[in-house]
């Protein structure tokens, strides 16, 4: 018997948007080729944030929008206009847009889902409005303005397909994580409550020990915090699982041989329950 349990485990590099209400700062997306992840916030509604990006003739480039899964989020609905050399116009671009000279656009529509997505990498969770594929026409400079008419709200991009990292982005980016859980809605306090919680029970034993005269040298204090820490970040980790499985619930894929062994084991398990039921009413 498999129960199967398949998360998304998306591995962006998180990338700050920077100031970009106006076209002309538009925040820059180095190689259109690696996945990044922005986290952000429309201020207002009737308002646009600009992103910019490379790429050449026929790349495709996957786009997502998403918003985040708190309550304070769940009317805010973006959309995205993706412009740029080539692109042919769909959909009609609000007044308070900016658009580049000579530029095609494509409005995108958000569109809000049922259920939230479960992110394995951070781990976290987010509600996805808009995901397309895009294929560049031509070599050139494209640009994606996300706006709301109505209001603003916390709301993130992804872009691009190659999930790679340098080993100083392995190390730096986990740092972004608190920044997402409260772009999430989270307190901080909270997030970081079972890391202190385990640090503190940690010193308190620590403490303990070496008032009963067993004392640690330098190296087994270093030993000992280094392992505080560890357990520290496991926990905080353990508890946004809980809290992203809470939010984006992960569907079990059971496929038919799976099934059928289920099946027979169902079988197998009421004979044995219904053996001792006959005996008790042949006695």
């Amino acid at each position: 018997m498999a129960l199967v349990i398949v998360p998304t485990a998306n591995a962006h590099t998180p990338l700050g948007p920077g100031s970009n209400e106006r076209l002309a700062s538009a925040t820059v997306i180095p190689d259109s080729t690696k996945s990044w992840a922005v986290y952000a916030d429309l201020h207002n509604g009737g308002e646009a944030q600009y992103y910019k990006f490379e790429a050449t003739k026929g790349e495709q480039i996957p786009i997502t929008l998403y918003t985040s899964p708190s309550k304070q989020d769940a009317d805010f609905l973006p959309g995205f206009v993706l412009m740029g050399s080539g692109i042919a116009n769909q959909g009609s671009v609000p007044s308070y847009v900016e658009t580049p000279a000579g530029a095609g656009h494509r409005v995108v529509k958000g569109t809000r889902p049922a259920h939230a997505t479960y992110e394995a990498f951070a781990p976290s969770s987010f509600v996805q409005v808009a995901d397309i594929s895009f294929e560049a026409p031509a070599d050139g400079l494209y640009y994606i303005a996300v706006l709301n008419d109505e209001r603003g709200g916390h709301y993130g991009v992804a872009i691009g397909a190659r999930e790679s990292s340098t080993l100083y982005e392995w190390i730096v980016n986990p740092l972004a994580f608190p920044s997402i859980y409260a772009w999430e809605g989270q307190r901080l306090s909270l997030v970081f409550a079972p890391a202190f919680l385990i640090l503190a029970l940690g010193l308190g034993l620590l403490i303990r020990r070496h008032r009963r005269g067993r004392r640690l040298d330098l190296a087994g204090w270093l030993a000992a915090s280094a392992g505080l820490l560890f357990m520290g970040s496991g926990a905080t980790v353990a508890a946004q699982m809980a809290v992203s499985l809470l939010r984006a619930p992960v569907p079990l894929q059971i496929d038919g041989n799976h099934l059928a062994i289920l099946g027979e084991c169902g079988e197998h398990l009421t004979h044995h329950f219904d053996q001792p039921q006959a005996a008790v009413q042949e006695n």
